[in-house]
């Protein structure tokens, strides 16, 4: 698993890489991470570059597996509403299977946060309002999940 992330020095942005393959559990784990990390603000926005590929059980279909963690996502999140309503996660993902996934996540999540899926970094980066090229302070990483 390779999910790591920075936080801004005034906790209004979270720069999340995840590269290799990542589980439902990791991802989970950096969600509660999020909830738990006292320097990420209200209202924070994400960078999620994800480079990684996501490991399915064999013969389980993606489709329902991205109901169930879009569920228990939002399940924490809802937890935290004091920390993630308003937060926006601007999800940039490649590949086609991976993404047309996301894109599902991104329909059916119900949580308190706002989440786009972008193929365009520059785009999501634009939408979030960024003006930085790099992490959360460009920096070496300040917080980690998993």
């Amino acid at each position: 698993m390779g999910i790591t992330y920075e936080v801004s020095g005034d906790g209004g942005f979270v720069y999340t890489t995840v590269t290799g393959e990542f589980t439902e559990e990791d991802v989970l784990r950096h969600e509660a991470a999020l909830a738990a990390d006292g320097r990420i603000q209200p209202g924070f926005g994400q960078l999620a570059e994800v480079t990684g590929d996501a490991s399915l059980p064999p013969g389980d279909d993606g489709p329902s597996r991205t109901e169930a963690l879009a569920a228990r996502l939002a399940e924490i999140a809802g937890a935290h509403p004091d920390r993630f309503q308003g937060a926006r996660y601007a999800i940039v993902i490649q590949g086609a299977r991976a993404f047309e996934l996301a894109k599902l996540f991104e329909t059916i999540y119900d949580g308190p946060a706002s989440v786009i899926v972008f193929y365009n970094r520059d785009i999501a980066k634009t939408w979030l309002g960024c003006k930085r090229e790099t992490g959360a302070d460009g920096g070496a990483p300040q917080g980690r999940s998993g």
